[in-house]
């Protein structure tokens, strides 16, 4: 049976941007958010306590994000002089995406603008006392029933040594049985295959 060659090849659609390049990285990251967009539609409509926060801060970032590569890609000379007009048409992809976001009047509010000059947004999920909150949200998600300090991990770093000694020295009493072994053992022209 002959097997068939394809030419065709797997297209990741995030393929398309190099990413070596800052800029590309940050635009697969907004693309990641449209692509998610009704999930985070969803929790944003029903305020799902466990989701809700990170959600918003998540928002906040891309939102940043998409400012940052705007005013530094995006505006006036820049798309010229730095040849970005391909980059820019992708990167007002974000913008219709966002657009679902802020035609829902119980959420619009919620969120923040991607027009304004400073970055005036502030959210209860922003403050001080939720960072906490998601931080031992964070903590509970990852399993992380215990903290480690500092005399545990010294702790394993000295028991470390030791153990790799051991290992060694029954490598090395290993490797001595079997050199042994080997002289001991007939080796017949019949048996090499």
């Amino acid at each position: 049976m002959e097997s068939k060659k394809t030419d065709k090849k797997y297209n990741c659609p995030y393929d398309l941007y190099k990413k070596e390049h800052y800029k590309y990285e940050k635009i697969i990251e907004l693309n990641i958010f449209g692509d998610n967009i009704e999930k985070l539609l969803s929790i944003l409509k029903n305020k799902t306590p466990k989701h809700y926060c990170p959600c918003i801060k998540y928002v906040k970032n891309c939102v940043n994000t998409y400012k940052y590569l705007h005013h530094n890609y995006c505006t006036g000379a820049n798309i010229q002089k730095l040849d970005n007009e391909e980059f820019c048409k992708k990167l007002n992809k974000f913008t219709a995406y966002y657009g679902f976001l802020t035609k829902e009047e119980t959420i619009k509010n919620e969120i923040p603008s991607l027009y304004s000059e400073k970055d005036t947004f502030t959210h209860e999920c922003l403050s001080d006392k939720n960072k906490n909150q998601l931080n031992s949200a964070t903590n509970e998600r990852l399993g992380n029933s215990t903290p480690v300090s500092a005399s545990t991990v010294v702790g394993a770093m000295v028991g470390i040594p030791p153990f790799l000694a051991l290992m060694y020295k029954v490598n090395i009493i290993f490797i001595q049985i079997y050199e042994q072994y080997l002289k001991h053992t007939m080796i017949l022209p019949c048996s090499i295959k």
